[in-house]
């Protein structure tokens, strides 16, 4: 760590959150050429039992093995997300618990997708500047990766009885650690009881709010646009702020601004992106694909009024959000599966990823 200070030393024009931008960038750039296969909780678990001589059929163990070839190979990665991290910290053995988490770091390479809120946050900030700043942004897909030393947060020292100068310097030494860190040094850092769960709580309350307006919904396309406009509600506030930015970066400061006129212009905001979806919602959807995934699978349970969400398919869903719009292969469940190309949702038909359920489907993907 002492070089990595001294080198930030030398660099007192970046930033420390500069540094931690470049940092994400460059990771992003780094793996553009590989293919991302998304595996969810089911898959990580299978292959951990093949890593324990546990397999289940010998199909798993293929499927360990040419994964981890083409890791090695540089053909492919497989990256986990947060909603990943928080199933991992259910596990209650601390075997399996660590054996899952050295797994996930051999064939992951150390990356993760930024946390499903920084996500969205990400997404609407690159289409308002590409869309204001009116010069080059880097594209999306370098921008939402991070490493798994870095994906609750960047929690590097603050208020030391520092200059400012040094405390920078140390600070971006510390990011550069924490970079470095492995799934498998963090959960033995946190190490016992493993985190709450409580999905089952948000799903019931889902389910009510979901009977109480069931009335509201005549076509299906509604119910995608109430879910991205609650979606759109809880980042009102990043959306004026990089408005601010754009302002301060073409006037060379930030505007004067009352409190009503922010309320305002959050407002604008938050229906400048519902006209947006109303009117162009593939494209639109792309632009911000954690976010309009997330609302197409929520919106197809609504959708089925006979059908209650449980925990296991907000799970899903935020593995759906993750894996959709920014990996190639995701492998997963039979039912999110079906729910992924149904008729309604169908997001086969608008992004590449290819969503895979059984094994004999990994293998024959894998085997292309």
């Amino acid at each position: 760590m002492r070089e990595s200070i001294e080198r930030h030393r030398r660099q007192p024009e970046v930033s420390t959150d500069e540094h931690l931008r470049q940092v994400g960038i460059a990771l992003g750039a780094s793996i553009a050429h590989r293919r991302k296969l998304y595996l969810d909780t089911r898959y990580w678990v299978l292959l951990r039992n093949v890593v324990l001589g546990r397999a289940q059929s010998p199909l798993y163990t293929e499927i360990l093995e040419r994964l981890r070839a083409q890791v090695a190979a540089g053909i492919a990665l497989c990256p986990m997300s947060d909603v990943t991290f928080t199933e991992l910290m259910r596990q209650s053995d601390p075997v399996t618990r660590t054996t899952t988490a050295q797994l996930i770091d051999e064939l992951s390479l150390g990356v993760a997708l930024h946390t499903e809120e920084r996500r969205v946050g990400t997404e609407i900030a690159h289409y308002l500047y590409q869309d204001g700043a009116r010069e080059n942004v880097h594209p999306l897909a370098h921008l939402v990766w991070t490493r798994q030393g870095l994906l609750l947060g960047a929690a590097y020292p603050r208020g030391l009885p520092l200059d400012a100068a040094e405390e920078q310097a140390l600070q971006k030494a510390f990011i550069d650690h924490l970079s470095r860190l492995s799934l498998a040094d963090l959960v033995a850092t946190i190490g016992e009881p493993p985190m709450p769960y409580p999905f089952e709580a948000i799903a019931y309350r889902l389910n009510a709010s979901a009977r109480t307006h069931a009335h509201q919904i005549r076509i299906f396309r509604q119910a995608v646009l109430n879910e991205v406009a609650g979606g759109l509600d809880l980042m009102k506030g990043q959306m004026a702020d990089v408005m601010l930015e754009l302002y301060a970066r073409k006037h060379g400061g930030p505007p004067v601004q009352t409190p009503e006129q922010r309320t305002e212009q959050e407002r604008r905001l938050h229906g400048f992106f519902i006209h947006l979806f109303e009117k162009r919602p593939q494209q639109i959807g792309k632009c911000l694909p954690t976010l309009y995934v997330h609302a197409k699978c929520h919106a197809a349970v609504r959708w089925d009024r006979k059908r209650n969400l449980d925990g296991h398919d907000l799970l899903d869903f935020h593995h759906a959000a993750a894996a959709v719009g920014y990996c190639d292969a995701f492998f997963t469940d039979h039912p999110l599966k079906v729910l992924l190309r149904s008729g309604h949702v169908a997001l086969h038909k608008e992004f590449s990823c290819h969503v895979v359920a059984s094994e004999r489907e990994v293998l024959d993907y894998l085997r292309r």
